[in-house]
């Protein structure tokens, strides 16, 4: 039996034609997968964000403060050069609203950079959120929010 040379050329077509379009599909699948990194950076951002939600209406100032850092960016209008002026806002928001029984309903990435992760926080039983981000690192940080 002699071969058939459509046959030939049909499958030599086919594989010099499909073949890098399937490795192209392949790796962008890859790389459009989340790496671990990437995960455990926004799952740390998460429960930081909410530690420092939490300790605010709490009125735990010094955890509070323990969990930012300065600079830091206050409803995206003003930023706080320094801990000892962030602390005396903290303090300040205490003192004026009390303590508050706000929980948080749920808590979710909306945004995240190797720079800075935006944690959005709604409010148990409320339509409010707040922006809170957070500057990944060894030490997670709140470096600001908006509410």
């Amino acid at each position: 039996m002699k071969p058939n040379p459509m046959k030939i050329i049909k499958h030599t077509l086919s594989c010099c034609l499909l073949a890098p379009l399937i490795g192209i599909l392949i790796g962008s699948m890859a790389t459009a997968a989340p790496d671990d990194a990437k995960i455990a950076r926004d799952v740390d951002s998460v429960q930081v964000a909410k530690a420092w939600f939490i300790s605010l209406m709490q009125g735990d100032t010094a955890v509070t403060a323990s969990l930012s850092e300065a600079p830091f960016n206050l409803d995206g209008k003003h930023e706080i050069a320094t801990m000892g002026e962030l602390k005396k806002i903290y303090d300040s928001v205490v003192e004026k609203k009390g303590k508050r029984n706000l929980k948080v309903g749920s808590a979710k990435v909306s945004l995240s950079t190797p720079e800075k992760v935006t944690v959005l926080i709604t409010i148990e039983g409320d339509d409010e959120t707040i922006s809170v981000f957070v500057k990944p690192g060894d030490a997670f940080r709140v470096i600001g929010f908006r509410y």
